[in-house]
């Protein structure tokens, strides 16, 4: 089995909270980078 090499969660400023939820689930000790891309409001 392929395993990551990457990890990307992406959402709107809507997703804020659950992209908080997932992050706290994953190992602290992981060994592939995680990239968090939120899209906001321009104000």
């Amino acid at each position: 089995m392929n395993h990551p090499k990457i990890i990307i969660l992406a959402g709107s400023a809507g997703s804020y909270s659950v992209l908080v939820e997932i992050l706290k689930y994953l190992p602290a000790d992981m060994s592939i980078p995680v990239i968090v891309i939120l899209h906001r409001n321009a104000k």
